[in-house]
C-alpha cells in the first residue's frame, strides 16, 4: 500500500472507533421523551443500522489486515448500503428534524 492509502485507512479506523464509542447501549423511550411508537421504532431502526455499520467496519478492517481484499470489498459495500439506508431515512426523523 502507498502512504496515502495507509493514511486513509488509519483515518477510517479512527472514524470507526469514534462511531463505536458513540453507540448507545439501549434506546429508552421514557428517558428520551418519546411518546409515539412509530418514532421509537424509527430510532431503534437507526440505532440498529449504526451498530451494523460499526460491526461491518470492524470485520472489514480484520479482513484488510489478513490480506483478504475481496471479502473486505464486499463488506465495504454492505457498509455503504447500510449508510445509504440511514441517509434515505434522514429527513426529518433521523436527523433531529433538521433539513
Amino acid at each position: 500500500m502507498q502512504a496515502s492509502e495507509l493514511e486513509t485507512l488509519e483515518e477510517a479506523r479512527r472514524i470507526a472507533a469514534a462511531l463505536r464509542a458513540a453507540l448507545p447501549k439501549e434506546v429508552d423511550a421514557v428517558k428520551q421523551g418519546i411518546t409515539h411508537k412509530t418514532l421509537f421504532y424509527l430510532i431503534v431502526a437507526r440505532e440498529s443500522l449504526l451498530h451494523r455499520v460499526s460491526g461491518l467496519a470492524d470485520d472489514t478492517f480484520s479482513l484488510i489486515d489478513a490480506g483478504q481484499n475481496l471479502g473486505a470489498a464486499i463488506l465495504s459495500r454492505s457498509m455503504l448500503e447500510s449508510t445509504a439506508v440511514l441517509g434515505f431515512g434522514s429527513p426529518p426523523v433521523f436527523n433531529g428534524g433538521q433539513k
